[in-house]
């Protein structure tokens, strides 16, 4: 992951639209960590008019360290973020650039896809127990990024 010592992780959200809802309940559940500085986070939303689009989320998605998947039938569905988003996001998960994290919001046929060799998912809970058991994940991650730099500068 590429945050520098004291930097706040960048995370970046990719779900579909049909799914925003939780997109902004996994927002609220974070906010403790972006107002304590640990954390930065950005989704499309967040795009300003007359931005080209395309290159703003590529901007983002390739600086993030954590790039967030809310995985529904929906996102699946996505041409644009299944065929463009996925395979940049998988591809630095892989180089160890960004960690990947999928939640999965419904059941949806995941297991069919390359998520299903991702660790750190959660599934199959109703409400907001996915997207709070990610944010979870998102402060551990956060905390092993500190603990390993801590290691790293001692050497």
């Amino acid at each position: 992951m590429q945050a520098g010592e004291g930097a706040p992780l960048e995370v970046f959200y990719s779900y579909s639209h049909e799914d925003e809802e939780y997109r902004k309940k996994l927002g609220k559940h974070l906010a403790v960590l972006r107002r304590a500085g640990l954390i930065t986070d950005w989704h499309d939303r967040d795009i300003d008019a007359g931005t080209a689009w395309q290159e703003e989320i590529d901007r983002h998605l390739l600086s993030a360290d954590i790039v967030l998947l809310l995985v529904s039938a929906s996102f699946i569905a996505s041409d644009y973020r299944w065929g463009d988003e996925i395979k940049k996001a998988l591809a630095r998960h892989k180089e160890k650039k960004a960690r990947v994290i999928p939640i999965i919001l419904h059941p949806c046929g995941w297991l069919m896809t390359p998520l299903e060799r991702t660790a750190g998912r959660a599934e199959g809970q109703q409400g907001d127990q996915p997207v709070g058991e990610r944010a979870r994940g998102v402060r551990s991650c956060r905390d092993r990024d500190r603990q390993s730099r801590g290691r790293s500068s001692e050497r």
